[in-house]
């Protein structure tokens, strides 16, 4: 199976119900809090089949966008991460994810619970981000600010420092997020660092 679309019956803090074909799906999320209930949703699904005595049971777990299913894929082969581990990184927001794999950010994967710096080490080995990410206006927009702050007199110690601040307490890079929203942030969040 690739994906369902289907009605959200239920939500809690682990997984959603989805309903399709007359059928109510459990089906695991990253971020269950963010689906609301009585809309419909389009989810690729990963299936996960666990053999018990005597029976198999399958597990679903859901993504909004191929590109979360794909990277969920490649942290689940990763051995030491399974996919409740993978889910936990997701929830961080794809576009993060991928900015920490690219810059190496070994602070801002010590937030994932289960992930230590052994495993951090191995994603970063292992997991390649494809180009298309690294031409996307995320990162042109973050190096466009890095460029900026740079040329107010900011040390790129500071600007990183910051960086993973703002990743800490969960700031979300998107791709629609202007140059000016980051550099105005940026440049609050040093200023602030600079005066406690």
């Amino acid at each position: 199976m690739n994906y369902i679309i289907g009605k959200i019956t239920y939500s809690n803090n682990n997984y959603i119900i989805v309903e399709n074909s007359f059928q109510g799906h459990t089906v695991y999320v990253a971020n269950p809090n963010e689906y609301e209930v009585n809309k419909y949703k389009k989810l690729y699904i990963y299936e996960r089949n666990l053999i018990l005595t005597n029976m198999i049971l399958k597990e679903w777990f859901g993504f909004p966008t191929i590109k979360e299913k794909i990277l969920f894929e490649k942290l689940n082969k990763i051995s030491g991460i399974g996919p409740r581990t993978a889910l936990s990184i997701l929830s961080h927001g794809i576009d993060n994810i991928n900015h920490w794999i690219l810059t190496k950010n070994f602070e801002s994967f010590k937030l994932v619970k289960g992930l230590n710096s052994k495993l951090i080490k191995v994603i970063f080995d292992e997991i390649q981000i494809e180009e298309t990410y690294e031409n996307s206006n995320i990162t042109k927009n973050i190096n466009d600010t890095i460029e900026a702050l740079k040329s107010l007199g900011y040390s790129l110690e500071e600007i990183n420092n910051c960086i993973s601040s703002m990743e800490k307490n969960q700031f979300i890079f998107k791709d629609d997020t202007d140059l000016s929203t980051l550099l105005s942030n940026l440049i609050k969040n040093i200023n602030d660092s600079q005066t406690t």
